[in-house]
């Protein structure tokens, strides 16, 4: 929450407070309403367009997020040839969904969510019906309880299917764990490799002209203590 809060902390787009829309079955109105809030580590999506903008600067992949994908490696969760480089992190507050999608195809498959601090239900169909006030009629529903995973693989599952998440009854927090495609990883990196040498130049450049401290003897120090004060 404290990251949360103090989003400057942040690199640029790395924290978002989503929103979507949605039509009232009852009155034909479109509807804008704020949902969850989202961190994105090591690309940015955009909602709105639905791609992969890697002009957005977010923060890279932290360590307590690369042990996860180690775990879930090791627990043969993910193949380890698909080894995920991004992380969408969705913070649901009572009340918060996601309207029914089906995740960009650009992102290989699999790619997995973990669920924590609460259970939740899942709804996937072809057609997921709005009903209003953020809430969906699907034709299967499936529980995913706290600290589970969910695998989708390319197919039906995760590439035709649409799902989502109704109004949550609690506070709950999602990671979800994808690859980027070859072309964004090969910028990322790209990008990361000029960071670097921009940031080696910069402290170069430091060194060289901040000036050396100042060695005083211990003469000149006790001479130094014996001057009158200035007035």
């Amino acid at each position: 929450d404290a990251q949360l809060a103090t989003k400057r902390e942040l690199r640029a787009a790395t924290f978002l407070q989503s929103t979507h829309t949605e039509t009232d079955p009852a009155t034909g109105r479109v509807v804008t309403r704020a949902g969850r809030r989202v961190l994105q580590y090591g690309s940015f999506y955009d909602y709105q367009r639905h791609v992969i903008d890697l002009a957005q600067e977010v923060e890279p992949m932290p360590s307590d997020l690369e042990a996860v994908i180690d775990r879930l490696i090791a627990l043969q969760a993910l193949p380890r040839d698909k080894r995920p480089d991004t992380c969408i992190v969705n913070v649901y507050d009572r009340g918060d969904t996601i309207p029914p999608h089906v995740d960009d195809l650009a992102y290989p498959r699999p790619f997995c969510t973990l669920s924590l601090l609460s259970d939740s239900p899942m709804y996937f169909g072809t057609h997921i019906e709005p009903l209003g006030a953020s809430r969906y009629g699907a034709p299967v529903q499936i529980a995913l309880p706290r600290r589970s995973v969910l695998v989708l693989n390319a197919g039906l599952g995760a590439d035709v299917t649409k799902h989502c998440i109704p109004p949550v009854a609690e506070r709950r927090i999602s990671l979800t764990f994808r690859r980027m495609p070859d072309d964004a990883r090969a910028a990322v990196a790209r990008r990361r490799l000029d960071e670097e040498h921009l940031q080696a130049q910069a402290a170069a450049l430091d060194a060289e002209f901040r000036p050396p401290p100042r060695v005083l003897s211990l003469a000149d120090a006790v001479q130094h203590r014996q001057q009158p004060p200035r007035r």
